[in-house]
């Protein structure tokens, strides 16, 4: 499988497309998920996320996880495998990852598709791109995991109910939001 992430020669920059992350941001992410969950200044967030303060307070005041000027951790978690390619944030982890479930990292996968679907959703992974400015950093890889997310039915979570890897991953970061979807 080919790294589509390395570090940078003689720095500590990780280099993903045209998105790079210095150390000190790699810090960060290590930390707040390696840290007891606690709630995130909105300053604080927007650091870790690459948003403005104002993105920060308009989605969780949306999400109703704003509590005077903190964010819940949970909502910053979920902002953040939201919109974050999911294999940056991954290699920014490093053994950081363990602090995730095992189940949302990365499995390659091969499918054989007819081409008008994969044209369809490539296109519609643009004008999704292009509509919402949080999501511009992500991969065609990141919005399929998304729409395969949303088409997994209530039967099937109910029948993975016993698959602790599963849940966990699934429901994560919910426990504080009190969505599991």
């Amino acid at each position: 499988m080919k790294r589509h992430l390395s570090a940078a020669a003689g720095t500590s920059t990780l280099l993903f497309g045209g998105m790079t992350i210095g150390a000190a941001e790699r810090e960060a992410l290590v930390r707040f998920f390696a840290e007891a969950r606690r709630p995130l200044a909105l300053g604080e967030a927007a650091a870790l996320l690459g948003w403005t303060r104002e993105q920060v307070e308009a989605r969780a005041t949306g999400d109703r996880a704003l509590e005077g000027e903190l964010v819940s951790w949970d909502e910053v978690a979920f902002l953040l495998l939201e919109t974050w390619p999911r294999a940056l944030l991954l290699e920014a982890l490093g053994a950081g990852t363990a602090a995730l479930p095992r189940e949302l990292h990365l499995q390659p996968v091969q499918w054989e598709l007819p081409i008008y679907v994969v044209r369809a959703v490539e296109q519609q992974f643009l004008l999704h791109r292009w509509a919402n400015a949080e999501a511009r950093d992500l991969t065609l890889q990141d919005y399929v995991a998304w729409l395969l997310h949303l088409a997994i039915e209530e039967g099937t979570v109910t029948a993975m109910r016993g698959d602790r890897g599963f849940v966990e991953a699934y429901e994560f970061p919910a426990e504080s939001r009190g969505e599991a979807d």
